[in-house]
């Protein structure tokens, strides 16, 4: 009988023998042997990279968070003086009988008046700004009020403007008893101008634990050094112009990262007992020149 071409076919197929599948599997166990090898050294050494550079990822994260709080910090003062030294200028200036040779110039009663500012303002600024304080309660707290702020939504009327607290605390389950703080960063976004605002009541989030030292440290202008609190600034007692933090922190393999880093706010401070000067300054038509003009008081000789 003759076989059609397919029965042939199928017929001078010949198969692997038992040695042939034997080494076969050999080898291919040799191969899988060595990507499981390749894949677990290169899951340890993953794994051992994220433990050594966690705490160094956070102790950087930490430090660019309080830059970027510092930089964007924010008073009224930094461009312009307070209302009751403008104020002092302005009647220097165009009420006293020697600067106008008359008493031509009179004074809005209520430019001085202040409403209740609350415990984190200290003054109106010239333009009618809460100027907000530095607080410096101790060497290892700071609070201000910063301008880092995003608004949520586009095109609302939110404030970019939001306190900012950072403060030194214990460690309520510290992983290394040698290093027992953490240190915590609290935010107040909503009523910020409110008389009754209290900052303690912000909530806390830690920024960087396993804190062992920290301490803030601000720069005198007067005698050209760092000082441990803003008590000892003669003229900057509430825009210091460097801050220099000094942190130490162990991990808890005995690992310390140190850092004695400077930060200081972007905007620039001017002389503003130079700005009075140019300021009040008497033309020759006796016009100020400055912003609170005549007519904003009531006005020059005309009112007579």
């Amino acid at each position: 009988m003759r076989l059609s071409k397919r029965e042939q076919f199928l017929k001078n197929q010949a198969g692997f023998s038992l040695i042939e599948v034997l080494i076969a599997i050999v080898i291919l166990s040799f191969l899988m042997l060595s990507i499981y090898q390749i894949i677990d050294n290169s899951s340890a050494s993953n794994y051992r990279i994220k433990n050594e550079d966690r705490a160094l990822i956070q102790f950087e994260s930490a430090m660019n968070i309080i830059q970027t709080d510092i930089e964007y910090m924010y008073t009224p003062l930094f461009y312009e003086t307070d209302k009751k030294t403008d104020e002092a200028a302005y009647k220097k200036a165009f009420l006293t009988p020697q600067a106008t040779g008359a008493s031509a110039y009179r004074v809005d009663e209520s430019y001085g008046a202040t409403t209740d500012l609350g415990d984190y303002y200290v003054d109106y600024s010239a333009s009618n700004i809460p100027i907000p304080k530095f607080i410096n309660e101790n060497k290892t707290s700071i609070a201000f009020l910063t301008s880092a702020g995003r608004r949520l939504v586009k095109n609302t009327k939110q404030s970019n403007l939001y306190w900012v607290i950072y403060e030194l605390r214990d460690n309520p389950e510290p992983i290394n008893q040698e290093a027992p703080y953490i240190l915590t960063r609290a935010t107040v976004r909503q009523d910020i101008y409110n008389p009754n605002l209290d900052l303690k009541e912000a909530k806390a989030h830690p920024i960087l634990d396993n804190v062992k030292t920290l301490e803030f440290n601000f720069f005198n202008t007067e005698s050209k050094k760092f000082v441990e609190s803003t008590r000892l600034l003669d003229n900057d007692l509430n825009t210091p112009r460097l801050i220099k933090i000094k942190v130490e922190t162990e991990g808890p393999e005995g690992d310390t990262l140190f850092a004695n880093r400077i930060f200081r706010p972007l905007f620039p401070l001017l002389d503003t007992k130079e700005v009075l000067k140019k300021k009040y300054v008497k033309d020759k038509s006796s016009t100020p020149t400055g912003g609170l003009s005549t007519k904003r008081n009531g006005g020059g000789e005309d009112d007579q």
